[in-house]
């Protein structure tokens, strides 16, 4: 029987004056005024050996039809409200690590700001901004992160940041994400000064583009368990290729003035990829992704060594100290 049909084929009243009585099909009333011709496909369908009688047996298949239909509805319904209550909680409330280390940047930020109207040269951008003539003070491989040149840098990064952490935080824990993120910062910054030693370094980007792969390496790395897995792994793919390749392209097609670390942000994608794939949590670790955690940790610190050390051995491949 059509489902169409059993969410309304059943009448409301129907007359039986005994349950070992055939029902002759042209007795069955309805409660309903005018409602007969529409139940009477309905009732033919239920009289299973089509002698124009319900007997006990099809009346009570009508039934339990119609309970399924119900019950079905309800569960249906049930889950889609599970669903929204689900996705809600992915979103609020939300943690608040990333936010802190936020707040740090625009409060910087607005120092900078205030005394030098440029961001890049306040008293925070001078001390914290990854200069390869200072390269000595290690603590800019990393700090560099609290310093943006201008409004939409700093906005860019924090949208990013803050959305895209948020989610994996619910899933990861805190210190997972954190780890990942500041891997980001520190690799972006090692690969610029191996491949353009002469140049400054601000903003987060390095991090931000770390949370972005880090997703990608959570769905791959938990593809059973992951919901939509596909669609997901696409998204996540499409959005960081072009947030990559835009930039370049634009700055190519258009000769538009450059000032973008593409080298920054290229490394802590590819940090954030191996990083996630080693540190976020897998709900079922098979022997071929146990294979791909060596990977990712060996190519990760390997590359990691080589940049620490060309820093520290090869001096002479960048700017004079001062």
């Amino acid at each position: 029987m059509e489902e169409g049909c059993r969410k309304s084929c059943l009448p409301t009243r129907v007359l039986i004056q005994n349950d070992d009585e055939n029902i002759p099909l042209t007795k069955i009333q309805t409660s309903r005024a005018g409602a007969e011709s529409r139940y009477e496909n309905c009732f033919d369908e239920a009289d299973i050996d089509h002698d124009a009688h319900l007997d006990h047996r099809e009346y009570v298949v009508i039934l339990e039809d119609l309970s399924n239909v119900v019950v079905s509805k309800r569960k249906r319904k049930e889950s889609e409200e599970l669903d929204l209550r689900t996705m809600w909680k992915l979103w609020w409330p939300p943690r608040l690590e990333m936010i802190i280390i936020s707040c740090f940047q625009i409060f910087f930020f607005f120092i900078d700001e205030s005394k030098k109207g440029n961001s890049a040269m306040g008293p925070i951008g001078k001390l914290f901004i990854y200069d390869p003539m200072k390269r000595y003070e290690f603590w800019r491989y990393l700090t560099y992160m609290f310093v943006h040149r201008g409004y939409d840098h700093l906005i860019q990064n924090l949208v990013v940041q803050i959305s895209l952490s948020n989610l994996l935080e619910k899933t990861h824990g805190w210190w997972r994400v954190l780890v990942i993120y500041l891997a980001g910062v520190v690799a972006g910054s090692l690969g610029t000064s191996i491949t353009n030693p002469t140049r400054t370094l601000a903003g987060a980007s390095g991090g931000a583009f770390s949370i972005l792969t880090a997703h990608i390496a959570a769905i791959t790395m938990n593809w059973p368990k992951t919901r939509l897995p596909e669609i997901q792994l696409t998204m996540f793919v499409l959005v960081t290729v072009v947030t990559l390749g835009f930039p370049i392209c634009s700055s190519y097609w258009f000769n538009e003035a450059d000032q973008t670390a593409h080298t920054a942000h290229f490394i802590g994608a590819l940090a954030g990829f191996l990083v996630g794939v080693v540190v976020l949590k897998n709900l079922k670790l098979t022997e071929k992704e146990n294979v791909t955690w060596w990977i990712a940790a060996a190519v990760y610190m390997i590359l990691m060594l080589v940049g620490i050390c060309w820093n520290i051995f090869y001096s002479d491949y960048f700017p004079k100290q001062i």
